[in-house]
């Protein structure tokens, strides 16, 4: 991660905010140098609960996922990962 962001910024001319892992996985080294980075947020596949903004849940979407079965995958990670109210919004 140390130079990701700047080197992302060359290329695009925009800071990337957030960061997505590898094969979604990360543990705690990793989502210190996320953190050290600069990185606002990231997200990973790892199961279970989100652990903070370097680690929001994400749902593996591939070239072969369509009709049905996009929409499973939808309807899985809205199961598992219900959103938490936002803060300062609206109803």
């Amino acid at each position: 991660t140390h130079g990701s962001r700047e080197a992302l910024e060359r290329v695009t001319g925009t800071l990337p905010a957030g960061f997505c892992y590898p094969y979604g996985k990360a543990d705690a080294r990793v989502l210190a140098a996320v953190r050290d980075a600069g990185y606002a947020f990231g997200c990973a596949l790892t199961p279970g609960p989100s652990r903070g903004p370097l680690a929001l849940p994400r749902t593996h979407v591939s070239h072969a996922d369509r009709g049905a079965r996009l929409r499973a995958k939808a309807v899985r990670h809205r199961l598992r990962h219900p959103a938490a109210p936002v803060r300062g919004g609206r109803p």
